[in-house]
């Protein structure tokens, strides 16, 4: 078992991704952009039990400036265009827990992310305590894996909740749970050998919005699109093959 206590500051400047366009249109760099920086206090504990059981246990706040935020602009052709937020806090905990038991083992993670503009302001509309958009205040994620000497089945679950996607936090994604599947047989004590493995995603075939276009431009905010979806239910197969 052990305990730390970190303390980090970090320095990132923007990319040439970031500087490529220019809100008003000119050529050239976006001159306006700054260094977003930050400082880190981080706690947190983690091991290993008598009985195979990992464990991981993490809380932090971190304290941003000048962070890099995606917007678009109406006209703007789809391009995305990069501005600095003033200053914004974020606060988490992240957990992770693992055990096996003969053939099966079984995980699951859990993260909380409280991330809030503490100051930050467009156009004179404030959005000071705002949630940071693009970013699920909970994730969950459970697996159940099975091996035997050939084969093996893993099932995994992953919850998110509500993800904010403008600034203003006037229009959301809602949370979603879905399920994947993966079996396959594993290789043989041979020196050649075929490993196929079959595998599905999003086993029931939910609806859900998997990514947002964060501050994305439109009309109205009903016509704005904020929303990528997800793919249905797939199927996937693969075969590896090997010689010792």
């Amino acid at each position: 078992h052990s305990v730390y206590v970190s303390v980090a500051t970090a320095f990132e400047t923007p990319t040439t991704t970031e500087l490529g366009n220019q809100p008003d249109g000119s050529a050239g760099v976006n001159h306006d952009l700054s260094p977003q920086r930050s400082t880190t206090v981080e706690a947190g504990m983690k091991g290993i039990t008598g009985v195979g059981v990992r464990y991981g246990l993490a809380a932090y706040v971190t304290r941003v400036r000048d962070e890099l935020i995606p917007f678009e602009l109406p006209g703007g052709g789809g391009r995305t265009y990069f501005r600095n937020a003033g200053r914004m806090r974020r606060e988490g905990v992240e957990a992770e827990l693992s055990a096996l038991a003969g053939p099966f083992e079984v995980g699951a993670t859990y993260a909380w992310s409280h991330f809030r503009f503490q100051s930050f302001g467009v156009n004179g509309a404030e959005f000071g305590g705002n949630t940071i958009p693009g970013v699920p205040e909970q994730v969950g994620q459970g697996s159940v894996a099975w091996r035997g000497a050939r084969a093996f089945v893993v099932g995994e679950g992953i919850v998110k909740s509500r993800v904010w996607a403008n600034d203003a936090n006037t229009a959301s994604a809602p949370g979603y749970a879905v399920v994947n599947l993966r079996a396959g047989l594993l290789p043989a004590a041979t020196r050649a050998w075929l490993s196929p493995v079959v595998a599905v995603h999003n086993l029931f075939d939910r609806r859900y919005v998997s990514s947002v276009a964060i501050n994305a431009s439109g009309a109205s905010l009903a016509a704005t699109k904020f929303y990528e979806p997800a793919a249905g239910r797939t199927w996937l197969i693969g075969l590896s093959a090997g010689a010792r």
